[in-house]
């Protein structure tokens, strides 16, 4: 998925997509532990 070429991109939409993504596993399964681990992670 993520493409060396467009590095830079890259980082703003995982970021982007890492903080939705967040969201809705917190809503979904309800642990902001475990979200937070991922959205943490590099």
């Amino acid at each position: 998925m993520l493409k060396p070429a467009v590095k830079r991109v890259d980082a703003v939409d995982v970021g982007a997509w890492s903080w939705c993504a967040g969201r809705v596993a917190i809503r979904l399964a309800g642990g902001s532990q475990r979200v937070h681990s991922i959205v943490r992670a590099p």
